[in-house]
């Protein structure tokens, strides 16, 4: 697995022109010989970056103040699939999760076990907040939890959005190539 940054916002990429600058380079990194498969995230893996905010779960009652936030981190297409991430329930977030589509999610097992212990999650709604803004994502996939910002501790509960629809304008990408040879042997292509 070959993990390359791309910060579109030194590289004075204008917020709307940063999502179409992804898919061209997740287009392009897919078409150099030796990758299987790539995707990118906003955050990366083992980057020391995260985003958390409050969530409004629903159905769910708050018992006390560890319930009020969740982490999140904006994907792109079959980010689950090419870090070999097993789908549990429903589906991973896909090409076709577009801004004009309805919001969806995928929550891992640790957010699935804390907000709908008991309950099936699919359909169901979660609201993301911060100070006045509100954005609200069906749930469509759980995952099996996985370690993305640190080997120790417990596992977070954490939920997945596509970057496509984006809760804040991304100003990077983490790219994450999965390649059928040794990653070096692809590096420059990738780069390229």
């Amino acid at each position: 697995l070959l993990i390359i940054e791309a910060d579109a916002e030194t590289a004075a990429y204008e917020p709307a022109r940063r999502l179409p600058l992804f898919e061209r380079l997740l287009d392009r990194v897919r078409s150099v010989p030796g990758v299987r498969s790539a995707t990118y995230s906003n955050n990366g893996l083992f980057s020391g970056s995260d985003s958390g905010d409050e969530v409004q779960v629903e159905g769910f009652t708050r018992k006390g103040r560890g319930d009020r936030g969740s982490r999140y981190n904006h994907i792109g297409p079959d980010y689950f699939s090419t870090l070999g991430i097993p789908i549990l329930l429903g589906r991973e977030i896909n090409s076709k999760d577009q801004p004009s589509g309805p919001k969806v999610c995928v929550i891992n097992e640790a957010f699935a076990k804390r907000f709908f212990a008991g309950r099936n999650p699919l359909g169901m709604h979660i609201t993301q907040v911060y100070a006045d803004q509100r954005n609200t994502f069906e749930v469509i996939g759980v995952v099996r939890n996985s370690r993305g910002n640190s080997l120790r501790g417990e596992v977070e509960h954490r939920y997945y959005v596509p970057a496509a629809q984006p809760i804040f304008p991304l100003d990077g990408a983490s790219f994450a190539v999965r390649t059928v040879a040794e990653p070096s042997s692809v590096f420059a292509g990738v780069r390229r």
